[in-house]
């Protein structure tokens, strides 16, 4: 497991959440909310409850994080070595790795759980990706939900 909160909070956000590193480097403090004793990280336009361990990760990543903001005014969960500018996912899937975590495989086990549990339909709105994405992945899974779809078409 990593060693430094950086790259604990990019491995967890891979394995709880099965989010592509290309999109966890995009991530800034405006995808962090805090609420009534939670701590929520939005993605895709939906607000995800972090576990506290993870979430005090990320706040204290945002507290000593360089103050270098982007152009947008918002600070990156995980900034780059250029002011400004968000961790190359590249270099931080090599330090995953380095760190005993392939970011692809625990990414395609995170998601393979998370379609085990939802919709492909679900997973394809709270990650972001195409509906026949998720469904492939659902059939590799093992799990075609054609029910659910259908169940869906029939009932707007």
């Amino acid at each position: 497991m990593p060693q430094r909160p950086l790259e604990a909070v990019a491995a967890a956000l891979v394995r709880l959440y099965a989010l592509p590193l290309t999109r966890i480097v995009e991530l800034t403090d405006d995808h962090i909310r805090h609420d009534q004793g939670h701590t929520y990280l939005t993605v895709n336009h939906h607000p995800f409850v972090l576990p506290p361990k993870l979430a005090r990760l990320i706040d204290d990543q945002l507290q000593h994080s360089p103050r270098h903001s982007n152009t947008a005014g918002c600070r990156y969960l995980l900034p780059g070595h250029s002011p400004g500018r968000p961790r190359n996912p590249l270099g931080l899937a090599d330090t995953l790795r380095h760190h005993g975590l392939p970011a692809r495989a625990a990414r395609n086990t995170a998601m393979m759980d998370a379609l085990a549990d939802l919709p492909p339909m679900v997973i394809a709105d709270l990650l972001g990706i195409h509906p026949e994405t998720a469904e492939r992945w659902a059939t590799l899974a093992g799990g075609n939900r054609s029910d659910y779809l259908a169940a869906r078409r029939a009932d707007p």
